[in-house]
């Protein structure tokens, strides 16, 4: 296991693009680290620059506080699992685990003590002297990721490595690599574009854009703390409901003005939309589909809304609606009766609502507490 600290890391590419920007990131020994983010966001960059692949263009990149400058990647104790997977297809499973301990020199018995501890590890003893052609995909994308935990790494790093399996196998995969962390006690790096992947598999989740950190916490404070409008349209499926509104006083109150529906705010929430001049603007309300109630009659506080679809996902049943131009979900019991064109109305948890500047997306009420 190992320690990888990232501090003011630049990368940027010739022509003047960035593709990683001030980056502070601390990888902790035994932790699964999850990069999370867009096609660009700079994460695949991080990863690179870890294994050795890129150097960074500015900034310091340290593993147990030794720097990693001029150290190739032969020598740093990292491996790494990349999204095509290429076994050698004329070598054995057995031949494909032995070929980077060969390339580092290990001698065979040790060699044979590494791979049949590995090939335990991961279900791959009884396929060991078959081909690649021979076995099947979750087969071989174990011997992809055997291959690299031969050598007892002090730090896994993998770069969308399952983006192309179906994603019944995907599943799969991700429950073996838990445990393999879990069994382990590997300090694990994994960069993906599927919030629900970083979600499941964190300890913590590093979400990137453009480049650039935009939050780094457990899934679960991250989904509900975002630092910013992208973060909490990233994280959470069904996404957040986001909507327009207008701040406006009323009886020396703020409150939210959605068409012709008004909602009051909590007190502490109101004095601070007020303090922070917010007053007759507009802004983004933020509101997740648990957030809110169905309702078959206005209630105070409610949004009137009209149905649009209706879906179950797993244990969950949704009901998606819209509010003039935009489009939202809200959790329901199973027995709710709705159709597509019906008009409903949505009570808000204001209590977990989430208010954002709507010019540069920071999150304006940050009561953790609260998830204000």
């Amino acid at each position: 296991m190992a320690n990888i600290s990232l501090k003011n890391v630049m990368k940027t590419y010739a022509g003047g693009d960035a593709a990683v920007k001030d980056l502070n990131l601390e990888l902790r020994d035994g932790e699964f680290l999850v990069l999370a983010g867009p096609a660009g966001s700079g994460k695949s960059t991080v990863v690179h620059l870890i294994a050795g692949l890129e150097e960074p263009s500015a900034g310091t990149l340290t593993m147990d506080g030794e720097s990693l400058k001029d150290v190739p990647p032969r020598e740093r104790d990292v491996a790494m699992v990349f999204q095509n997977n290429i076994l050698y297809p004329d070598m054995t499973v057995y031949e494909n685990l032995e070929f980077g301990l060969r390339m580092r020199k290990i001698s065979p018995e040790i060699c044979g003590e590494r791979i049949e501890r590995t090939a335990e590890i991961l279900g791959l003893t009884e396929i060991l002297q078959q081909k690649p052609g021979e076995i099947g995909e979750k087969q071989r994308q174990m011997t992809a990721v055997g291959r690299a935990i031969v050598h007892n790494p002090g730090v896994l790093l993998l770069d969308e490595p399952f983006l192309n399996l179906d994603a019944e196998l995907r599943k799969k995969m991700r429950i073996e690599l838990e445990r393999l962390h879990r069994e382990l006690n590997l300090t694990i790096l994994y960069a993906t574009e599927d919030q629900n992947e970083a979600a499941a598999l964190g300890d913590r989740v590093a979400i990137m854009r453009d480049g650039t950190l935009q939050q780094i916490d457990t899934p679960q404070r991250v989904y509900e703390n975002p630092a910013n409008l992208f973060v909490a349209g990233f994280a959470g499926n069904p996404r957040i409901n986001l909507m327009e509104c207008n701040v406006r006083e009323k009886d020396g109150n703020a409150v939210l003005v959605f068409g012709d529906r008004e909602l009051s705010l909590p007190a502490d929430c109101s004095s601070l939309l007020k303090q922070n001049g917010y007053m007759d603007r507009r802004i983004v309300a933020g509101l997740r589909p648990e957030a809110l109630r169905l309702v078959k009659t206005r209630e105070a506080n409610s949004m009137e809304a009209t149905v649009s679809r209706y879906e179950t996902v797993g244990e969950n049943v949704y009901v998606y609606f819209e509010i003039g131009d935009t489009e939202g979900a809200v959790r329901v019991e199973r027995q709710t009766a709705v159709k597509q064109g019906d008009i409903i109305s949505l009570v808000p948890d204001m209590m977990k609502l989430h208010l954002f500047d709507r010019d540069t997306g920071a999150l304006i009420t940050a009561d953790k507490q609260r998830g204000l």
